[in-house]
Parts: C-alpha cells; structure tokens; sequence
C-alpha cells in the first residue's frame, strides 16, 4: 500500500536582524501565512498544529497574500515571481505566474475584487507594479521612489488609493486606476518599512525605522497626527496592524515591545513588553479576528493578551532554520529535532504542538539525537554532548564538552553507555562523563549500538566499517566491512539479525551475525543521507539529497514505495517510524511531514 502524507509540523517565519517581516491572514481569520526559506507557510491560528505548505518556488519565498475573496492566494520570492494558487484543492494547483518586477519582492496586495495585484521591492527598472489579476496586464506604474519600496497597501473602498513605503523615507500616493504618482508624504527621517489603510479606508498609518508612526487621511494623503507626538517606540517599527473596526492600530518594535494605540486620542492603550533579550525585538503583527499576533526575532508567534500585556496568552515555538536531526521518543509519542542553529525543539505527535528544549543549549549544528526510555542525547558541532531528561525535556546543566575535535556521530546502548565518533577518534562516555577513548588510524563519521550484543560498528571516512566489542567501558576490535563508498549511517534491525549501512546511493543490509552482504538497495539518485529500520524490523525507510524517500524490504532487497519530492528542492536529513505504518521525515525546509500507509 503506497504511503501518503498525513500532517505537517510547519516552521517557523524566517526572520533577519533590522528587517521587517510582514505576515498575514485570511479573510475568514482562521489561517496566518507567512514564509521561509522557498516554502509559503499556512497555519491555523487557533490550532497551530495543522498547517499546510506551498512548496512550488525555486527560489526564497518572500511574501505571500489571500485574495479578499478567499480562493487564491498569490506569493513572491527573491526574482520577482509572482504566482497565483489555488487555496481550496489539497494541490494548490497554479493558476498564473508573471515577473512584475526583476528583484526580490517584499509586499503583495489585492485589491478588494481580487482583480488588481500591486507588488514591490527590489527591482531594478522598477520597484513596483499594479496588474490584472488573470492577464498580467499593467494597470498602473509605480514611480517616484528612487530606492526599494518595503510595502504596499491598496485602500480597501473607493476612491481607490495605493500607498507605498520607500527606503527613500518617503511615502508614495497614487490615485486610479490606472494608477499614477500624486504625490509623496514625507516626514520619516529613515526607512519607511510599514505602510497599511485602515480597514474602512478612512486612515493610512505608515511606521519607520526612525521609530515615528503617522497617520494620514485615506483619501486626501492629508497629515493627521503623530502616533506618540514625537515618537511612538524608541526603537523601529517594523510592522503594524489594524483592529478589524479600524478604532486602534498595532505596533511592532525593535525596542521589543508592542502597542496597541487609540487612534481618535493618539493615546496607548496597551503595551506589550516582550522581553530583554536580542531575539526579543518585535519584527512583525497581525490582527487576525480576536487574535493579536506578534513575531520576536527568534521566529517565536506570540499571542498577545490585553488584560495581561506582560505575558502572552500562548507562544508557539519551534524549528526556523534548517532541520539536520530527527529521532522518536522510546514510546514514540514524540518526536525530536535538531536544526542547524543548535535548537532542538519536540512535537507531540497526535496533536503536533510544538516547544523547545529548555536550559542551556547547543550553539551550533545538531549532529545526532537519540532517545531511550528516560533521556534524550544529543550531540552538536558546538563540541558537546549534552543529556535531555525526557520527563521535563530540560537539559541536563552539565555536558560533555569535546575540545579540539569535530564530533561526527553518536550511538548510546541500553545501559547509557554513549559512543561517540569525531575526526580524531571514538569516545565512551558514561552519564555525561567520558570514561575511555579509542585512537584509530581512519577518521569516524557515524556509529550504531547492536540493540542485543556488546557490539557497536563504527562506519570511517574510508568506506569501511569496524565493529567493535565493548568490554564494560572500553571498546576492542572484533571485524572490519568493506562497503565500496562514502558512509553516512549505520543501522541495526531492531531484531539484531541484520545492519543496514549507507553506500553513497545505495544502502547495504549486512547479517549481524557474520557480517556477510545480504542485499544491496539501489535506487536513490544521490546520497543517502538518513535511514531507519520499522519496529518489526520489515521494513527500511531512508532519505536522500535527491530530495526522495524510498521505502525498502530489506529481506528481498526491494523497493516498495518512492516517494518523489517528499521535502521539495531540499535535502532529506532525517527519517524515523513512529509504528509499522507511520513514519517521520525532516529536511532543510525546516519542515517535519508525517507519511502515512493508505
């Protein structure tokens, strides 16, 4: 039976130091959308669990919008493509795709009748352009910046207006269709990064880098006030966003704090201090329904809590940058990830809630995570091995620090007993501690525990693999295997009889009791990067940089379901079962997907 995708535990928004980030919602207020890396994210607000991704850019997503009407949503990226999909079929089937402009795009907006697109960024002839929907054809030009525009908003009732935000500080005024230049509304002293109409069109508030927010008559462009008089945060602002009954507007600020402010009175009515740190500046908002929503720098979705501005109602966390490790708990109710920023977040399964690791963490790429019964070990290019308990998911405070070598691979037996491998030699540790170490004349990359015999095998750099007996902590050599090319995981069968090891594109199924060659699975296009045995032992599930899962009997050595695309334009860097019928893969689209059997 061929296997199908289930569910999807989406990333977070990719975010970057200085730079505004501009996420949005339906019109029914059920789903926020935002990007990451060449990936449109959309994700339910009262259910973050259940998302969906839209992974049909070849290059980096930068910006997406629903329609007002509701059915199609159109989304940009770093060339200036624009392309238009369909939000009601499970395929987002394409309906059109132009190249308004010939950079990257920053900011879409339909126009109420979901007929007329207006774009901008980083053209170079241009920076923005207003089209028909379902022809590409030009209804407006968008001149009089002489920099790249950040945003674009379109007045939601006529007379229809567009405005736009300059890295020029200035911003642009333009009245139609077709749409020409009026005007520009100064006053920022640097970048214009927000500019949106107020729901019943009868403001405009613009927000800068110089941390001024102003507010404008929606149909004259006639200065109203200054939200705050001098300024309204003591950092820049980023982002805003309207109440739904346009009375008060939301700002978001690298001084890391959030303001909701009555625009009748120019007063605050609420400020939302979010912390100290760096990652706590506020880069992005939305007034999604009831929901208020703001993005830290960390990626972090905050809901915010009027009656308690001090602490978000609810924090979604997790994953924003490349995923590189993945691994189920022992009762597999969890699974575990390592991205290449050193987070490793958990997610619950069933429901696909999603939080971080607690205490003191990695600060570099996660090699290896393994969990047993009541630890998680994890170890990272930071020169760390580190314990997890796995009742608190809490890093232990001490970790084993591994000075002067490059960790490359962990295994940890029934006992606790860790092996660890790096570019100089094997390691045994013993509840964080290391007890023994092996010189070798190869360099280790990877290593696997035999789930019922003293025995580990450590694959090397040479294409070969040495099995090793462990005597109480020490490791002695026992026999070596030759397996023809680079290795990047070895695998024991939970049974004991057999071991799978990587071979470049193909994986070689070895018996565990003689270390003689069984089979040889052939049919990944590139290397194969990640692999796993079922609990039953029947079957194997590998990943690839070709961006495939195969699904393998090992015993008659054949394939039985390929999986095309399964992390599109993306390494495959982890997969995992969850039972004989489910499993999980992870890839650098910073996503995990559940894979199901029909």
């Amino acid at each position: 039976m061929p296997y199908q995708p289930k569910s999807v535990f989406a990333t977070l928004p990719r975010t970057q130091r200085g730079m505004p980030l501009i996420i949005n919602g339906d019109p029914k207020g059920q789903n926020i959308l935002y990007c990451n890396g060449n990936s449109v994210i959309i994700r339910n607000v009262e259910n973050p669990g259940i998302s969906d991704v839209y992974t049909q850019h070849s290059v980096e997503a930068t910006a997406a919008r629903y329609a007002p009407s509701g059915y199609y949503i159109a989304s940009g990226d770093a060339s200036g493509k624009i392309r238009i999909w369909d939000t009601t079929q499970k395929e987002h089937i394409l309906k059109y795709e132009y190249q308004p402009i010939s950079g990257k795009i920053k900011d879409i907006v339909w126009s109420p009748d979901s007929k007329r697109i207006a774009v901008c960024g980083e053209g170079r002839e241009k920076f923005g352009h207003v089209f028909l929907w379902d022809s590409g054809s030009s209804v407006g030009e968008i001149t009089g910046h002489s920099k790249f525009i950040n945003a674009i908003d379109y007045r939601p009732v006529r007379p229809f207006r567009v405005v736009t935000a300059g890295e020029d500080r200035n911003v642009g005024w333009f009245e139609g269709p077709p749409f020409r230049y009026k005007t520009a509304m100064q006053g920022h002293t640097r970048f214009v990064n927000i500019v949106r109409f107020s729901p019943d069109g009868e403001l405009v508030c613009t927000g800068g880098a110089d941390g001024q927010a102003f507010l404008y008559n929606g149909k004259t462009a006639e200065k109203v006030t200054s939200l705050g008089g001098d300024k309204a945060h003591s950092g820049g602002i980023y982002c805003l966003s309207w109440s739904p009954d346009s009375r008060q507007v939301l700002t978001a600020s690298g001084d890391k704090t959030c303001k909701m402010w009555d625009v009748e009175t120019n007063s605050v009515v609420t400020e939302f201090k979010m912390g100290s740190q760096v990652d706590d500046q506020q880069v992005s908002c939305l007034w999604q329904g009831s929901n208020i929503l703001s993005v830290s720098l960390s990626g972090y979705i905050n809901y915010l809590d009027v009656n308690n501005p001090d602490k978000p109602l609810r924090v979604i966390r997790g994953q924003q940058k490349n995923l590189t490790a993945l691994s189920t708990s022992a009762d597999r109710s969890t699974i575990y990830a390592g991205s290449f920023t050193g987070r490793i977040s958990y997610w619950n399964v069933e429901s696909g809630e999603v939080d971080l690791v607690s205490g003191q963490a990695h600060t570099n790429c996660i090699n290896t995570i393994q969990a047993t019964p009541d630890k998680v070990y994890s170890l990272g290019l930071d020169k760390s091995f580190k314990i997890i308990q796995a009742a608190t998911n809490e890093f232990d405070a001490q970790s084993l620090n591994i000075p002067d070598r490059d960790p490359s691979g962990l295994a940890v037996g029934r006992d606790g007993l860790a092996v660890i491998t790096t570019n100089l030699d094997v390691l045994v540790a013993r509840d964080g501690t290391k007890v023994s170490s092996l010189s070798v004349d190869y360099e280790p990359v990877c290593v696997a525990f035999h789930p019922s015999e003293p025995e580990v095998a450590v694959g090397g750099k040479n294409s070969k693999v040495y099995v090793y007996t462990v005597n109480g902590d020490t490791l002695s050599a026992k026999t070596t295997l030759s397996v023809g090319e680079q290795i990047t995981v070895i695998a024991y069968s939970p049974d004991g009889k057999s071991v799978a090891i990587t071979s470049g594109k193909s994986i070689v199924v070895f018996d565990a009791a003689n270390y003689q060659e069984k089979k040889r699975l052939v049919f990944h296009s590139a290397r194969v990067m990640s692999l796993d045995w079922s609990q039953d032992s029947s079957q194997i599930v590998s990943g690839s940089i070709d961006t495939s899962i195969i699904v393998w009997d090992p015993v008659k050595g054949e394939r039985i379901e390929m999986i095309k695309g399964a992390h599109p334009l993306s390494i495959v860097s982890g997969v995992c079962w969850i039972n004989d019928k489910q499993f999980a893969s992870c890839g650098h689209d910073c996503c995990i997907r559940i894979w199901e059997q029909a």
